[in-house]
């Protein structure tokens, strides 16, 4: 078998969602992030419209996306926690495999 392994990272913030490894949004205003919205499609599979796919040769290239992901998280302190990112983030893994 042949295996491809991609992922995704995204934050849920304020009922919104935000691509973290879309690397044009290291340069801006978190405001200024596109939005990802979830969409069905014809065979009731979901799926991320704006959100990005980075394929992954080795699990050190799939750990790298997740520490991008979170350093590109925003987390502020409140009275509550001090590291506290009133947000929500969803680290994505996609492992296909081909029969030869």
């Amino acid at each position: 078998m042949i295996f491809e392994l991609s992922v995704s990272y995204i934050e849920i913030y304020n009922e919104s969602a935000y691509d973290l490894l879309e690397e044009r949004n290291g340069d801006s205003n978190f405001e200024q992030w596109p939005k990802i919205t979830l969409m069905e499609d014809e065979e009731n599979r979901f799926c991320f419209r704006n959100g990005s796919v980075n394929i992954c040769k080795t699990e050190e290239e799939a750990l790298d996306f997740f520490m991008m992901g979170n350093y590109l998280r925003k987390v502020s302190c409140t009275s509550m926690n001090q590291a506290s990112s009133r947000s929500h983030s969803i680290f994505i893994v996609n492992v296909k495999g081909t029969d030869l």
